[in-house]
C-alpha cells in the first residue's frame, strides 16, 4: 500500500469562543497545554501564551463595533519544524488609528516574542488572520557529532579528482548523512538552524518544501548539497538555497553541476523558475549563478544580519550585508502584462529582455479609478533577522496610511529592514509608487513570479549603514544595479518616525 500522500501542515486544533475578554483564559490554557506537548519549555510556552493573549486582545478591542457580537477561532498547527498559534475574526478591517492610541497590535506582540515568525494576513471577505510561527527544538544529536566530522576531515588530502561521485535526489535514510556534511562544511556557524536537525528536513521533504540535491562519494558520504525550496507544495517557482561542498570536494565543480540537476528537475516538474539570493561579501556565489544562465532581478541592501558568518571569510562584519536577488528561468513562462512605474520603467524592461521572459509593459490606463476603501496587505516579521515583509494583495484608498502605520510601528520597534511587494500585474503599482516612495521606500528589484505574477519590491532601511565598498559584485549588470538602488536610496525622503 503506498504511503498516504503527505501534507504541509497538520490540524493540532481549533477552538471558537465568543469576541469576549473572560473567554481568553481557556483558549490560553489550549494553547500552553498544546505548545508544552511540542516539546517547547517552560518559558516559551509562556511566551507563546502572552502573544496569543495579545493577539486575541485585539481581536476582542478592535475586530468588531461596540454591541456587535463576534467570535474568535484559534488554529493549533503542526508544520515541519514549527507550532502555528493563528488567530482569525470576521471583523472589520484593522482600525490604525485605534490599534495606535489601544496599545493593540504588532509592536506588543513584537516585545513580547522572540525566535520565531508574526504574519498579519488580510484574508478580505473571510476576514484577518494573524499566525504566530514558533520554531520547535531540534531533535538531540550526540554532542560530540561535529567534533566527529571536524577530525574526520582535518588534515585529511583533498579528494581525488577522479574519484567517481553520484549526484541524485537525498534519500529519505540520508538526513543524518546530509547532517554530518554540514558541520564538516560549517562546524556550529551555518545560519540556516534547522539544517543541523535529520527529522526536521526529512519533514521538509516528505512535506513537498524541500528538495535535496546531493553529491555522494563511493564510500556513501554526502559531500554536497543544494536545495530547491518551495514555499507550498506544487509551486510554480522555487528558492535554490543551502548550498555546500564538503573541504575535500571543492574545486571540482561539484555546485555547478548540483544546480545543474536542479535546473533539469525544475523544467521536468513544472516549475517556471527559481531564484536565489547570492551574498555580496564575495562574488563566488554570483558568478555560479550566472555561469549557470541566471540573471540578477534586483539588489536588497542590508538583508542579512551583521551577525551571519562565512566559511572562510574569518573577520566579523561590521554592517548588514546586501544580497543580489537571481531569477534562473527553468520552465515556460505565460504571457503576462505588467505595469511598472514610469520611473523604474527602463530598468525594468532591461530585466524582463535578460531573463527572456514573455512580458507586455504596458502603461497605466488613463482616468480615475475606483478603488475599495481598504487595501489588502499581509505582513510578515522574521524576530531572527529582525526584518520584516510587506506584500499588497489589493489595493484600496487607505494604502498610504496602512503602509505608513506599519513602517512606523515596526521602526518603533527597532527592525532594521522592510520590504514592500506591489503586484506588478495590477495597474495601480505604476501610480502607488511613486506615492509609496515619499515615504522613504526605494527600489529594490523584481522578483518574478513571486505571487500570482511578478512583483516590484521596495525597500526601507531603519538607520542601517551602508558601506558599498564592501559590496562585491560579479558582473557589470550588477554593478549598474548597485549604483541604480544607491542612487534610489539617496534620492528617498529621510523619514524618521517617532
Amino acid at each position: 500500500m503506498p504511503d498516504p500522500v503527505p501534507t504541509a501542515e497538520r490540524l493540532l486544533a481549533r477552538l471558537t469562543v465568543p469576541a469576549e475578554a473572560d473567554n481568553l483564559p481557556a483558549v490560553l490554557d489550549l494553547v500552553r497545554d498544546l505548545a508544552a506537548r511540542q516539546g517547547l519549555t517552560v518559558r516559551e510556552v509562556e511566551r507563546l501564551a502572552f502573544v496569543a493573549e495579545e493577539a486575541c486582545a485585539g481581536v476582542v478591542a478592535n475586530a468588531y463595533p461596540a454591541g456587535q457580537p463576534g467570535n474568535i477561532d484559534v488554529i493549533l498547527l503542526r508544520r515541519p519544524g514549527q507550532l502555528v498559534v493563528a488567530v482569525e475574526d470576521q471583523g472589520m478591517p484593522a482600525d490604525y488609528q485605534a490599534l495606535q492610541e489601544g496599545g493593540f497590535g504588532l509592536g506588543e506582540m513584537l516585545r513580547r516574542f522572540l525566535d520565531g515568525e508574526i504574519r498579519c494576513l488580510n484574508l478580505g471577505r473571510h476576514g484577518n488572520r494573524v499566525e504566530l510561527v514558533k520554531k520547535l527544538p531540534p531533535a538531540p544529536l550526540q554532542a560530540d557529532l561535529a567534533e566527529q566530522e571536524a577530525k574526520r576531515t582535518a588534515g585529511a588530502p583533498p579528494a581525488a579528482a577522479e574519484e567517481p561521485l553520484t549526484l541524485r535526489l537525498l534519500k529519505a535514510d540520508e538526513t543524518l548523512a546530509l547532517v554530518r556534511c554540514l558541520y564538516r562544511c560549517y562546524g556550529y556557524t551555518y545560519d540556516a538552524d534547522y539544517m543541523y536537525d535529520p527529522q526536521r528536513i526529512r519533514e521538509l521533504q516528505e512535506a513537498g518544501l524541500m528538495r535535496s540535491f546531493v553529491v555522494v562519494n563511493p564510500a556513501g558520504e554526502v559531500v554536497g548539497h543544494l536545495a530547491l525550496n518551495l514555499e507550498a507544495p506544487g509551486a510554480v517557482v522555487g528558492e535554490s538555497a543551502q548550498a555546500f561542498v564538503d573541504p575535500r570536494y571543492r574545486g571540482h565543480g561539484l555546485l555547478e553541476k548540483l544546480k545543474t540537476l536542479l535546473k533539469e528537475y525544475a523544467h521536468t516538474h513544472g516549475i517556471r523558475g527559481v531564484y536565489s539570493e547570492a551574498v555580496t561579501v564575495h562574488p563566488y556565489s554570483q558568478k555560479g549563478n550566472l555561469a549557470l544562465g541566471a540573471h540578477e532581478t534586483g539588489l536588497l541592501l542590508g538583508y542579512v544580519p551583521a551577525t551571519v558568518s562565512y566559511r572562510q571569510i574569518k573577520e566579523s562584519q561590521k554592517q548588514r550585508q546586501a544580497v543580489v536577488l537571481f531569477y534562473l528561468p527553468a520552465g515556460d513562462s505565460p504571457p503576462q502584462a505588467v505595469y511598472p512605474p514610469p520611473c523604474h520603467e527602463a530598468l525594468i524592461r532591461r530585466v524582463y529582455e535578460r531573463l527572456g521572459l514573455p512580458r507586455e509593459v504596458r502603461a497605466t490606463p488613463g482616468g480615475p479609478t475606483d478603488l475599495p476603501a481598504a487595501a489588502q496587505m499581509d505582513v510578515k516579521v522574521r524576530t531572527d533577522h529582525n526584518e520584516a515583509f510587506l506584500r499588497v494583495r489589493r489595493f484600496g484608498q487607505d494604502l498610504e496610511q496602512q503602509v505608513h502605520f506599519r513602517l512606523r510601528e515596526l521602526c518603533l520597534e527597532r527592525l532594521d529592514c522592510i520590504y514592500l511587494d506591489l503586484p506588478l500585474s495590477d495597474p495601480e503599482t505604476a501610480s502607488a509608487c511613486d506615492r509609496l516612495e515619499k515615504l522613504g521606500l526605494f527600489f529594490g528589484g523584481v522578483i518574478p513570479e513571486i505571487a500570482d505574477g511578478d512583483a516590484l519590491r521596495l525597500q526601507f532601511l531603519n538607520n542601517v549603514a551602508v558601506d558599498p565598498s564592501q559590496i562585491q559584485l560579479a558582473s557589470d549588470f550588477g554593478r549598474e544595479l548597485l549604483a541604480y538602488v544607491l542612487r534610489a536610496k539617496d534620492s528617498a525622503p529621510q523619514v524618521v518616525f517617532n
